[in-house]
């Protein structure tokens, strides 16, 4: 009986205990929780704050369940765990955070707010942190060394701020790390060899800084790696072979780059490559054939090298090829019959290489002769070298398709009807050996009601060419201006624009002849001026800015040198970005004729 007594009163002292413990332990999560919450709120303190801002539920909470605060999460002991700012229109400093308090924090995610100033170097003080976001901010300075003593962290998205200096190599201990996100920042100097110790990463993204020096090897060691972006830098050197060990990769982007010497094979050993883009760099040597193994590519860039011999066959074996672009290189001789096995291909350029031969038949036949290409965008086989007759079966070309032949030695009819090129655009130039290339305005309603349009020889005199000479550019007349090549599209393009947004009966002018008016000149100096543009039906602010846009985009487009005309590519960045970061650039000096001119062609 003294037994059950004693028993029973240990079981209740035991209880009793446990009680207190769980009191004790609330206590002090509620304490740990008042500590953090009144250090978040001395940082609160010192941010600049919209009143609309998710933040203003920040008050004094009495516990984190209680009271809970707009993105934050607690543990379970009550701590903060994870704090979520993203898009809360913050606008401050990380100077005060409590980076000392929050020992616990697995996430700290600041991405899209006004933050600016340094990362301390406190940062290192969160020991737990998985994920670690401060994405499209302000914040500049160097990359504190001390993240890579964060050993638990498997996402750095440090990108869309202005950070400046060298990537620290101590990001090379992140051994966990998955997601290394540095691109658009002003970091320099040359990529760390130590990343390749980053065997778990999948997506490494660096692009659009002011990287240079060679890729490291080491990165052949990222097995893991599915997303690899380094373009927009200085980067130099060659591609290394080891980049073949990438077989896990999906995307690969080294563009606007000035790599050189040649693409090495090793590259054909990336099978699950869906992306390549090395463009715009100083490549070399033939397109390696091995490329015709990445039976998963759907896009394939290598644009704007140094890239010759042949285009290979090959290619026809990437029947999943959504966009070849192969232009500006000096790749030679016929265009191979294998790209006709492209079935899902939407754009294919081989402009501005040296290719000859005639046009072969599988490409007047995409639409009907290979069903998958029903899709086809645009078509470009300008600039090259290409003989003999323009295919008839042209004419089966269904609407919406963007074709150029320009700037080749093609002779012969273009068969067509109004339904079917109604939304299309057909650029047709037939050349001679003494003038390649020239571009006629083909009449509009000769165009609307024949059924065939005959391009004849003729057309092709600079003294006998029809159409309004303006749009043509001036290295067409004379060498001296430049050589002929797809800046002299971007001229035409540009006069264009300008005829948009300011033709003679638009333009508001004090002078009364205006035939003997060059819209670039008049318009020029109003806009140089920040004079009133003059222009009939421009009623709102908002029509005003996009007439703006589109002149000062044109003017850069009709510059007389063709090197400092935009390529096409940029002039469409610029369509579509701020006016206010657009450059009033050289004032034109080209004479324009003294009045519109019909140049009929004789024969």
């Amino acid at each position: 009986m003294r037994r059950q007594i004693l028993l029973s009163c240990a079981n209740l002292l035991l209880i009793l205990s446990l009680a207190l413990l769980i009191i004790s332990l609330s206590k002090f999560a509620s304490a740990s929780f008042q500590k953090e919450a009144n250090a978040l709120l001395k940082w609160k303190a010192s941010l600049q704050n919209p009143d609309d801002s998710p933040i203003i539920s920040w008050t004094n909470p009495v516990n984190c369940t209680a009271s809970p605060w707009s993105g934050v999460v607690c543990n379970d002991d009550g701590t903060f765990q994870r704090l979520n700012l993203i898009y809360f229109g913050l606008n401050g400093t990380l100077n005060q955070f409590p980076f000392s308090f929050l020992n616990n924090l697995s996430h700290f995610q600041l991405s899209s707010n006004h933050f600016f100033g340094p990362i301390p170097t406190q940062i290192r003080l969160l020991s737990k942190l998985v994920h670690l976001d401060l994405s499209g901010n302000m914040f500049s300075g160097v990359i504190p060394p001390e993240i890579g003593m964060l050993a638990s962290l498997e996402i750095l998205l440090l990108s869309g701020n202005q950070f400046s200096g060298v990537i620290p190599p101590e990001i090379g201990m992140l051994a966990s790390l998955e997601n290394l996100y540095l691109s658009e920042n002003n970091l320099n100097g040359s990529i760390p060899h130590e990343i390749g110790r980053l065997t778990s990463l999948s997506r490494l993204a660096l692009y659009n800084n002011s990287l240079e020096g060679n890729l490291p090897p080491t990165l052949g060691n990222l097995k893991n790696l599915f997303s690899l972006w380094l373009d927009d830098n200085r980067l130099s050197g060659q591609i290394p072979n080891e980049f073949g060990n990438l077989v896990n990769l999906e995307a690969l982007d080294i563009s606007n780059n000035s790599l050189n010497g040649p693409i090495p094979p090793t590259i054909g050993s990336l099978v699950s490559l869906q992306s390549l883009s090395l463009s715009a760099n100083n490549l070399s040597g033939p397109i390696p054939s091995s490329l015709g193994i990445l039976t998963q590519l759907q896009v394939l860039s290598l644009s704007s090298n140094s890239l010759s011999c042949e285009i290979p066959k090959e290619l026809g074996n990437v029947k999943g090829m959504l966009k070849l672009f192969l232009q500006d290189n000096q790749l030679s001789g016929v265009i191979p019959q294998e790209l006709g096995l492209l079935h899902n291909i939407h754009s294919l350029d081989l402009s501005s290489n040296r290719l000859n031969g005639s046009i072969p038949r599988y490409v007047g036949k995409i639409p009907s002769q290979i069903q998958g290409l029903v899709s086809l965008q645009s078509l470009n086989l300008s600039h090259n070298n290409l003989s003999g007759s323009i295919p008839n079966a042209f004419k089966n070309l269904k609407s919406g398709i963007d074709i150029n032949l320009s700037y080749n030695e093609l002779v012969g009819p273009v068969y067509t009807s109004f339904p079917i090129f109604m939304n299309s655009s057909i650029q047709v130039f037939q050349g001679n050996p003494g003038r390649k290339g020239v571009k006629s305005n083909i009449d509009a309603e000769k165009f609307l009601n024949d059924k065939e349009f005959l391009a004849p020889k003729s057309m092709i005199s600079v003294s006998c060419m029809r159409g309004t000479p303006g749009y043509i550019a001036p290295e067409l007349f004379s060498r001296n201006f430049g050589q002929v090549s797809h800046k002299s599209d971007v001229y035409s393009y540009g006069m264009m624009i300008l005829e948009m947004v300011g033709g003679r009966r638009n333009v508001e002018t004090e002078v009364d002849h205006t035939s003997e008016i060059y819209f670039p000149q008049l318009i020029y100096k109003r806009i140089e001026m920040q004079e009133q543009l003059g222009l009939h039906g421009i009623v709102s602010n908002e029509e005003n800015e996009m007439a703006r846009k589109m002149i000062i985009v044109g003017l850069w487009c009709i510059q007389t040198n063709p090197v400092n005309r935009p390529a096409i590519t940029k002039v469409l960045e610029m369509l579509e970005g701020s006016l206010e970061l657009l450059e009033i650039p050289p004032k034109p000096y080209m004479c324009s004729p003294q009045r519109s001119v019909d140049l009929s062609t004789t024969n």
